[in-house]
Parts: C-alpha cells; sequence; structure tokens
C-alpha cells in the first residue's frame, strides 16, 4: 500500500508533536487528548481531502467539526527552529489565521478555549490533560493551567452568550498575550496564494 501525505510528512512534524504521538502510539493517547471540536489526524487520513494544505507548504494534524485543518505552519517559523507555528486553515475558504508560536502552544490556547466555555464546561477533562502534557509544557503555562482547573465554573455573559466558564473573555486575552507572544498571532491570511500575506 503506497504511503499517504500523512505518513510522508512525519519528519517534518515538531518534536514536541512527534515526542506525544510515536509511531504505532495506542488508541488510548488519541482519546486521551479527545478535546471538543478536534479530530486528530491519523496514517489513514484521507489525502484527497488534505492535499491542498500540503501543496500550500503547512502540514495538517487535526480537523475541527467543520472540515478546517489545524496546520503546521510555514509563516513566522525559522528553517532552524524545532517548533512550528500553528494555524488554522479553512478548507472552502482561502483564508488562515495564525493560532499559536508552536504545538505546545496550541495544545496550552485550546485548553484555554475550553476553559473559557466554547464547547461546554461537562466535556473538560482538565485534570487528566494537565497530568498527560505536564512534561510537554514550560512550567509556568502548567502553574496557570494548574490554578484554574481550581476553580469553581461561573456563569458569565460573553458578547450576547451565556455559558459556564472557568476563566473569562478578558482573563483569556490576557493569558494569550502573556504565554504566546509572536510577531502576527491571530492575524488572518490567505493560506493558498502564492505569495502568503496578511488580508488587509
Amino acid at each position: 500500500m503506497p504511503s499517504t501525505f500523512f505518513q510522508e510528512s512525519s519528519s517534518h512534524r515538531p518534536i514536541t508533536y512527534q515526542d506525544l504521538f510515536r509511531p504505532g502510539s495506542p488508541e488510548s493517547v488519541y482519546q486521551t487528548l479527545r478535546f471538543p471540536d478536534v479530530e486528530w489526524l491519523t496514517d489513514g487520513a484521507d489525502d484527497l481531502h488534505l492535499r491542498p494544505f500540503w501543496v500550500g507548504g503547512f502540514i495538517p494534524f487535526a480537523l475541527n467539526g467543520r472540515g478546517d485543518a489545524w496546520c503546521f505552519s510555514p509563516r513566522g517559523s525559522r528553517a532552524d527552529d524545532e517548533q512550528s507555528t500553528v494555524a488554522l486553515c479553512c478548507h472552502d475558504f482561502n483564508f488562515g489565521q495564525l493560532y499559536a508560536p508552536s504545538f505546545a502552544g496550541w495544545l496550552f490556547r485550546r485548553i484555554l478555549d475550553i476553559c473559557r466555555g466554547d464547547f461546554g464546561l461537562e466535556e473538560v477533562r482538565l485534570d487528566h490533560w494537565v497530568d498527560v502534557l505536564c512534561p510537554l509544557l514550560p512550567v509556568h503555562w502548567v502553574k496557570t493551567l494548574e490554578a484554574v482547573k481550581r476553580r469553581p465554573a461561573v456563569a458569565t455573559l460573553e458578547k450576547g452568550r451565556l455559558r459556564q466558564a472557568l476563566i473569562s473573555e478578558k482573563e483569556y486575552e490576557i493569558l494569550v498575550a502573556r504565554h504566546l507572544q509572536m510577531p502576527g498571532l491571530d492575524q488572518i491570511f490567505e493560506w493558498r496564494a502564492k505569495h502568503y500575506g496578511p488580508i488587509s
């Protein structure tokens, strides 16, 4: 059986990802990190759907519920850098968003997304996630998550939406700005363009 793009791209994924998902990793690893709205890609991933991302220089590692791809991105990455930036690339539009400076940063920010109530706290497995990811994250990120997970959930009204959350939208923005500093964070860009640039 010919190898897939996903298999062939294995050596181009950052060290943190490779440490977490080693070849032959048991299914339990993927189940343990079953974040809401994240479908981890495995060796059987559909090449036809993923091919445009690879052609654009992006390496998908997960999909969201709309089929948009979380990708290791050439934007903001250096050739000698072990950590590739992470972007969310829309599958049916030409736009992407620079989301985190590294895969570890992506893991940290996804947990913060959940803690602010994006998906419902009934899906949160914060204790388990922090235990699993502790060796891969900087100590100050782990301390932040440890502090957040001890809080009681509170009802918040954010942008007209009532939700249960462990952190407010304002605190979320502060934590992202403090821990995930990088040029162009959250910038929208054309991911299919020959020369990638911000949307004016």
